[in-house]
């Protein structure tokens, strides 16, 4: 893996750290009093597939699950998903793509950089 993908992805593993880290800082009523965020809400008028995103991972975070269910049901899928890639070592994606490049075709390993 070139230095500067592996730089890129601790740099987003540091990244969702942060915000998570600030998610269970701020409790989810202040969350809840705050003005909409998305684009697509304040564009259309209508939430999203990922509208309640924040305030849901709070809930969640703060112990209050049938809250965040209520906000938003994706949270059961993304707050496991984050928290695996912020977790998850460098070392596991290196295995992954490694084990990916075994099923590439031979031209396409002879123009790999």
């Amino acid at each position: 893996m070139k230095q500067r993908t592996r730089q890129a992805l601790w740099a987003t593993r540091v990244a969702g750290a942060l915000v998570l880290a600030v998610v269970c800082v701020v409790p989810p009523a202040a969350l809840a009093d705050g003005p909409a965020l998305c684009l697509f809400r304040r564009l259309f008028g209508i939430e999203c597939f990922g509208c309640g995103m924040t305030r849901a991972i709070s809930a969640a975070l703060d112990g209050d699950l049938a809250r965040a269910m209520e906000t938003n049901r994706m949270v059961a899928a993304v707050l496991p998903g984050l928290l695996v890639w912020i977790a998850a070592p460098a070392r596991l994606w290196t295995v992954l793509t490694a084990k990916a490049r075994q099923f590439e075709s031979p031209a396409l390993r002879r123009h790999r950089v």
